[in-house]
Order: C-alpha cells, then sequence, then structure tokens
C-alpha cells in the first residue's frame, strides 16, 4: 500500500519555497555581517584601550 500525501506539488509550490528558501540566505547573510561588524567594533575598542594602559592614558 503506497501514502498519497492529500496535495499535490506544483511548479509554483516549487517557485515560492524557493524563493522564500533565497529570503530566509539572505537575512542569514545579513545578521552575520551584523554580528560580525559587532565583534569588529567591539575588538577595536579592546584593542584601543590596550594601548591607552601600555602609554599610561587610562
Amino acid at each position: 500500500m503506497s501514502y498519497k500525501p492529500p496535495y499535490v506539488i506544483t511548479p509554483i509550490i516549487v517557485s515560492l519555497v524557493a524563493k522564500i528558501s533565497e529570503k530566509l540566505g539572505q537575512l542569514s547573510v545579513l545578521k552575520l555581517r551584523k554580528t560580525t561588524y559587532i565583534y569588529a567594533v567591539l575588538i577595536a575598542f579592546a584593542l584601543f584601550k590596550v594601548r591607552w594602559q601600555l602609554r599610561g592614558i587610562l
């Protein structure tokens, strides 16, 4: 006995799933860029703090 799902996968459905997947991928990239940027800023501040401490400013 074979299972028959209660729906038919049409080209429109495949196209919509592809578009949704593409948009989710774009969101993931934007989130990764934002996270990377935040870490880069934090590292830059940490480096400046170390430099200032070595020079006796802080």
